[in-house]
């Protein structure tokens, strides 16, 4: 599910107090190049943003993500980026509640703590002089005001000199084939989304190469979105549907002789955001 958590104030950036940030802390922070990608994604449809366009160049270092979903004011923009500033959770008594993807404010954080970050949003119903812009870099607030250039209502995330303060990872990024494999590795991040998400309309470009790698229409169908994806139709599936009033589950299953071993088709969701195989 997504959207903003059932509380006061919801869908405003806060910072949660200590006694609830140290019961939230978590030692994950954002693994990989397609990792981070995919977060920047997450907080663009909890956002409720209908359209998503990434742009990745591994090689360059940088990614962008833009969405149109109900962007930030100048007064958010100032709290966004710093450690445990979200505007999923108010307090841990409404965890019962949640239904965003994520809710300790740390996605953007650890971004901002290892490159330069950029960040262009604007409310939906505002004029275009409420385009406001903060900067971020290795964990320093170097600028939030008005922007230079107007945008339309959402939220445009740049992260640029990725990684900087990791040159091990920098390092990994630089091997043969390893910026090839990384853009794969967040295409099918995406890719999963996609299906999950099949309303949302998601554009993935690798700047570093000027080709689009992914690129989707909105569809009511998740089989649908899958089957586009993968370039032909899909073996017949059969529904699964099960509600005990705790938990629930559906979905689909291709049952022998239809059954296929491609493991980009066996996708598992945890309330509607993918598991990893390794999960």
């Amino acid at each position: 599910t997504h959207g903003s958590t059932v509380s006061v104030d919801s869908g405003r950036i806060r910072v949660l107090n200590t006694a609830d940030s140290s019961q939230l802390r978590s030692a994950q922070a954002c693994t990989s190049v397609a990792h981070a990608l995919e977060e920047l994604v997450l907080n663009a449809l909890d956002a409720q943003a209908t359209e998503v366009h990434a742009v990745l160049d591994v090689p360059g270092f940088s990614m962008t993500v833009r969405d149109n979903g109900t962007g930030m004011s100048v007064n958010e923009l100032a709290l966004v980026g710093d450690c445990h500033a979200t505007s999923k959770l108010a307090s841990v008594e409404y965890l019962q509640e949640l239904v965003s993807f994520g809710y300790r404010g740390q996605a953007l954080a650890a971004l901002a703590a290892a490159s330069l970050l950029e960040i262009v949003s604007r409310r939906p119903g505002t004029l275009p002089s409420a385009t406001h812009v903060t900067v971020l870099r290795l964990g320093q607030r170097l600028h939030v005001g008005p922007a230079q250039e107007v945008r339309a209502p959402g939220t445009t995330v740049a992260v640029r000199e990725m990684l900087v303060s990791r040159p091990v990872q920098r390092k990994r990024l630089q091997r043969p084939g390893a910026a090839h494999a990384e853009l794969e590795a967040a295409r099918l991040r995406l890719v999963r989304l996609a299906v999950a998400h099949p309303q949302v309309a998601f554009r993935l470009h690798d700047a570093s190469r000027s080709t689009t790698v992914l690129n989707t229409s909105p569809t009511s169908d998740p089989l649908a979105c899958l089957a586009r994806l993968h370039g032909g139709p899909l073996p017949p599936m059969t529904p699964l549907l099960h509600d005990d009033g705790e938990y629930s589950f559906e979905g689909y299953v291709a049952l022998p002789p239809s059954a296929h071993r491609s493991r980009e088709l066996q996708l598992v969701y945890v309330n509607r955001r993918p598991l990893s195989r390794r999960s």
